[in-house]
């Protein structure tokens, strides 16, 4: 389990690498690979479905230039990958004021996730490992554009991702980093796409995660709680936002 962990997390992290390098095809090839080699009748289900919302991918990079995905793709000038560092730093109350009251674009979540060989310890390691891997297939479709056609791919996959974590027996990843990342993303998705009732929703229920965590994920930034907890009080309590769903 552990060499198969280790192989599907070089994988992870070679997609990562070549989507920095502007290969989105040899990205999502590594992050199937990836994905793959984490043996489970879920996994493979998640696979298969994964393929076929990815079958696009070289035909959309050959589609027309108003789709925001062909044409002159480039991929953001920094996307990190996160390496867990242990942190037991609280994370900010709900009620203090936001970060920034004049910027109203919402913030998202925009760095790789990575795992290592200590996660095969954990039964439910291939349910979290995988639900990683599609949480950054994820990302990169929403990094590209906001065009909603490739918006609602990362939707797609921001639901698959947090269906995996839900799914699982163990609930030691219930509110792991790739939860509430996913999570804020989701909410951020539906933003664009002006489906506000539905942010809300993803919102509340982020809160409700939120609020219970003592320290912060491993994989988190101080800015990266900051941002999130700034969405759920810029967005889930805007009068304007909650009247326009």
């Amino acid at each position: 389990m552990a060499t198969t962990i280790s192989l599907a997390a070089r994988l992870n992290e070679e997609g990562a690498y070549f989507f920095q390098s502007g290969d989105d095809i040899s990205a999502f090839a590594a992050f199937k690979d990836a994905l793959g080699n984490l043996s489970s009748e879920s996994v493979a289900y998640t696979s298969s479905s994964v393929s076929a919302i990815l079958s696009t991918q070289t035909s959309s990079k050959e589609g027309s230039s108003g789709d925001a995905a062909s044409g002159n793709d480039t991929p953001p000038a920094k996307v990190p990958i996160v390496s867990p560092t242990r942190s037991t730093r609280d994370i900010p109350r709900l009620d203090e004021p936001p970060i920034s009251v004049d910027d109203e674009e919402p913030f998202t979540f925009e760095r790789f996730l990575s795992f290592d060989h200590s996660q095969a310890v954990d039964p439910a390691a291939t349910a979290y490992c995988s639900a990683i891997i599609i949480f950054n297939m994820a990302q990169v479709f929403q990094q590209r554009s906001k065009d909603r056609k490739t918006l609602n791919k990362a939707l797609f996959l921001y639901i698959v991702s947090l269906r995996h974590i839900k799914g699982c027996t163990s609930g030691r990843f219930k509110s792991s980093d790739v939860v509430i990342a996913a999570l804020n993303n989701q909410a951020t998705v539906f933003y664009h796409l002006q489906h506000f009732g539905k942010a809300r929703m993803v919102l509340g229920e982020l809160w409700a995660l939120i609020k219970e965590l003592r320290a912060r994920p491993e994989s988190f930034q101080k800015a990266d709680v900051d941002g999130i907890v700034q969405n759920i009080l810029l967005m889930l309590h805007t009068p304007n936002l909650a009247a326009a769903a």
